[in-house]
């Protein structure tokens, strides 16, 4: 079984525990790192002050509506698609991003991949490089799978496919899995 993290990946490690040995692998998307243990805050600590100020009565609107339209309308590839993502998008309280989630040690020891888009994920990649991870970047905007779906399936070098992990690059100097 794979664990697969989109943006916020602080609760993977929790997933990951709890599913024990039937996590196989995890891939993280454009997605924030969890440390190897202690605990995750589910978003940055400088980010509070941006959602703190969008809160209306302890809410949050939709994430899309977070942002002014010139910077998301570029990331889906049309209206459709956009009113159709729009429309799932939860309203989700404050407090669930003020959070920090225990992170159990050794939830790591699996085979680990980071997929990034583009900015501003480019650090987060290299920290997952720095971890031995598989990392490969497919260029893009940050809703990537959205805009090019099959695009986002075909296979990558380290990817996953045909029932056979392949490590390649720097994991594969240091893999022992």
């Amino acid at each position: 079984m794979w664990t697969c993290a989109f943006r916020r990946s602080a609760f993977v490690p929790l997933v990951v525990d709890r599913l024990g040995g039937q996590a196989a692998a995890c891939v993280f998307v454009d997605a924030s790192l969890p440390p190897e243990d202690g605990e995750s805050a589910v978003v940055p600590t400088d980010f509070l002050p941006f959602l703190r100020a969008n809160a209306v009565d302890g809410i949050l609107p939709r994430w899309s509506d977070w942002w002014e339209e010139e910077d998301i309308a570029s990331l889906y590839p049309d209206q459709e698609t956009r009113s159709a993502l729009t429309a799932e998008e939860p309203q989700l309280p404050l407090v669930y991003y003020e959070q920090t989630i225990p992170v159990p040690g050794g939830w790591d020891r699996r085979p680990c991949a980071y997929l990034w888009f583009g900015p501003p994920y480019d650090e987060t990649a290299k920290r997952a490089g720095d971890r031995w991870w598989i990392v490969e970047h497919l260029g893009g905007a940050h809703l990537h799978m959205v805009i090019d779906p099959a695009g986002g399936r075909r296979p990558h070098t380290g990817a996953y496919g045909n029932g056979v992990w392949r490590p390649r690059g720097c994991l594969a100097r240091h893999a022992s899995f």
